[in-house]
């Protein structure tokens, strides 16, 4: 997924080992940048090599505007306007007051989802209500702001719950959610929905899949299921399964999801799962020499069959 302007290193660079599409001396510069566009919104902090850090111990990650800067077709020269972008919005966001202190619980509701993201991003997180759906991620609930999203922690679903009830809420408006693209992409014989969207949640929608199939006029899936990938906030990507292309559209995905994953903003998972009726199950595992396939007795007997 590496964007025209920015094309991935030769392989006589050295990477950044933090950021591999960047070689060392753009990953110098895109941390210079970063630290020049706190510092112009009024805040002082040091660079580490995924975040950084101000005078009050507060961190700020630099995995999304990483991502940012290098899927920018326009390539270094708007990493200066990237970075001082995202550094001004996290500023205003950090310093503005609480939304769980200033929106009514009905304006609360009305802005609520729920949302897909790394279970590993929860470790230091007071959120025991998440719950895993599938191995690496889970599901919590966010509330859609206009520049950014809040998640509500533990004292916020005390306060603001029951769970159960701010939960409806959340699918109620995640089958909402619009979808700016619908692409087909077709290669090696495989076959892929994928949606595209600039809302932070087109990838949750994975959660309310069987809706999302509905809205788009799509064959409603059978008994075999669906082929799915959420790698990043803003794509959903996926094959219903009914034919011989089932085989190769699974690889299609999993180079498709390790991709964007990698690569762009706001990462929630690099892959594919086998999805029935709500079910989801893990197909690929991501390794430091490729990416490996582990296809168990069910569905290897629905392969066979469809093939």
């Amino acid at each position: 997924m590496a964007a025209p302007g920015n094309p991935r290193p030769d392989a006589g660079e050295a990477r950044d080992e933090t950021f591999g599409f960047f070689t060392t001396s753009q990953a110098a510069v895109f941390r210079d940048l970063v630290r020049q566009g706190f510092a112009q919104a009024g805040l002082e902090v040091t660079a580490y090599a995924d975040h950084v850090v101000d005078s009050s111990g507060r961190v700020f990650g630099l995995g999304n505007v990483a991502a940012e800067c290098h899927n920018d077709e326009r390539g270094e020269r708007a990493w200066r306007e990237i970075t001082t972008r995202h550094t001004d919005r996290i500023v205003r966001a950090t310093d503005a007051p609480s939304p769980f202190d200033t929106m009514t619980p009905a304006e609360l509701y009305a802005g609520t989802y729920v949302r897909l993201v790394p279970t590993a991003d929860l470790l230091q997180v007071r959120a025991a209500y998440a719950r895993e759906v599938a191995e690496g991620v889970s599901e919590v609930l966010n509330v859609d702001l206009p520049e950014s999203v809040a998640m509500f922690l533990d004292e916020h679903v005390e306060r603001f719950g029951p769970l159960a009830d701010l939960r409806r809420a959340g699918l109620v408006n995640l089958r909402a959610v619009p979808f700016d693209q619908h692409e087909m992409l077709e290669h090696q014989g495989g076959r892929v929905d994928i949606l595209l969207g600039d809302s932070m949640f087109v990838a949750s929608s994975l959660v309310v899949l069987g809706d999302v199939l509905t809205r788009l006029g799509l064959p409603t899936p059978g008994r075999y299921g669906v082929f799915v990938a959420a790698p990043f906030r803003h794509q959903l990507a996926f094959h219903v399964l009914g034919d011989a292309t089932a085989i190769p559209s699974l690889n299609v995905l999993a180079a498709l999801a390790r991709a964007g994953y990698d690569d762009a903003p706001g990462p929630v998972s690099p892959d594919v799962f086998w999805w029935r009726d709500g079910s989801l199950e893990r197909l690929t595992v991501n390794e430091p020499d490729g990416i490996r396939i582990d296809v168990g007795p069910e569905l290897t007997e629905v392969l066979d069959r469809l093939g």
